[in-house]
């Protein structure tokens, strides 16, 4: 005879069982209806200073907007057309050892139709042009002669490009050098030559720091950057002339 189990007990757990979910269910949306009520009411008590709040962000973020739109981006456009007739000074300077002087100074201050460097550096603050301009100019009166100027403007130059950010770095330590200021030289060399690694100016700046190191006495630092450019740029210029100076850091190291 075939036997079946009554199923009323299980019907009686599940009723109970029913009743004590609703029951905490409805406790949990009692819960929710007060909290959304304090926040309601905290936002209808403070709208006036989150509205206000609002409005300022929203503000700042249309001035932002606006003045990229109506100002930065117009004075970059403007500035970087400007800038073409003394990057070409620049250009004949450096390929042209007799007039290179007095263009230059072309570069610099412009001609009697033409902004220089340090107008467009004046006129177009924050600009690009600007940016770079500083960089030419540094550059240009490092060329003169004039280190202090050099240092001044070549450390308001800033970069995302390695190459340029290593050269303006290992200008200023050029500039100080040339001020008979070697710890400085010393620090803006190795700046130059860590900014970032590359087979250009990171041995050129490797070789013109230890030098000034074993000037100053500072022979394990020398060492040091004449190992690194011995053993990790070895196929540069500036690695074929070490041995010497090398053996003269061990030396001096040794005594």
């Amino acid at each position: 005879m075939a036997t079946y189990k009554k199923k009323g007990n299980k019907s009686k757990i599940d009723s109970k069982t029913l009743i004590e979910n609703q029951s905490a269910t409805a406790e949990v949306f009692t819960k929710l209806d007060s909290s959304s009520n304090k926040a309601q009411l905290w936002v209808a008590k403070n709208q006036k200073y989150i509205f206000g709040f609002i409005l300022i962000i929203s503000l700042l973020i249309l001035s932002y907007l606006a003045y990229n739109k109506y100002v930065s981006t117009p004075k970059n456009i403007e500035a970087t057309n400007l800038i073409f007739k003394p990057q070409s000074f620049y250009k004949k300077a450096l390929e042209d050892p007799v007039l290179q002087d007095s263009l230059f100074l072309l570069a610099l201050n412009g001609d009697n139709y033409n902004p220089g460097f340090l107008e467009i550096i004046k006129n177009f603050k924050s600009t690009n042009a600007a940016n770079i301009s500083f960089y030419n100019a540094g550059m240009i009166y490092l060329k003169l002669g004039e280190f202090d100027k050099a240092i001044k403007f070549l450390n308001k130059f800033s970069s995302d490009d390695p190459m340029l950010a290593s050269l303006s770095k290992g200008g200023i330590g050029d500039a100080f050098s040339e001020l008979n200021q070697y710890k400085e030289a010393l620090d803006f060399y190795e700046k130059a030559a860590y900014h970032s690694k590359n087979g250009i100016t990171t041995p050129r700046y490797l070789f013109k720091g230890a030098q000034v190191a074993l000037y100053l006495g500072d022979n394990k630092k020398a060492i040091k950057l004449l190992e690194l450019l011995k053993n990790e740029y070895k196929s540069s210029t500036q690695a074929a002339s070490i041995e010497v100076l090398l053996a003269q850091a061990k030396q001096k190291d040794a005594q």
